[in-house]
């Protein structure tokens, strides 16, 4: 009768478990990536209506309405920062708490342009992680 040893079986599920122990960070990271990207382009189009309807009727929605942006349980609700002295409108989204990633996507608005677009990350630096360091939306 021909068959593996204990030994070689043994081999084989240590180095299965060295190929998922590699693999699986890089594939949490990227679906972490792809959820990211739907968060980046929420916040595009959340500010694009809000500049739209500042440079339509002079003033800031002090809301987005639902269907502007795709649902998604992956952020919390948009949070809306008005500062009328400097003319400054931000729309931010930050990630759950539940998911272990601790990012904030951040959209600035003057007058109707975008001014700057950031992810702030928590102490394990998450924006950098996940590329996304620097201007999000140009």
């Amino acid at each position: 009768m021909k068959g593996f040893t204990l030994v070689e079986l043994l081999i084989v599920v240590v180095i299965v478990g060295v190929l998922v122990a590699v693999a699986l960070p890089k594939y949490q990271r990227s679906v972490e990536r792809g959820r990211a990207m739907l968060g980046v382009a929420n916040l595009r189009a959340a500010t694009d209506y809000a500049n739209a309807r500042y440079l339509v009727k002079g003033a800031y929605p002090s809301s987005i309405p639902e269907d502007t942006i795709v649902a998604n349980d992956f952020f919390e609700d948009l949070t809306i920062t008005e500062t009328p002295s400097s003319r400054m409108y931000a729309i931010s989204m930050a990630r759950k708490s539940s998911s272990g990633w601790n990012y904030t996507l951040v959209s600035q608005s003057i007058d109707g342009e975008i001014v700057n677009s950031m992810c702030t990350g928590g102490p394990n630096n998450s924006c950098t992680e996940l590329g996304l360091s620097g201007q999000l939306i140009r």
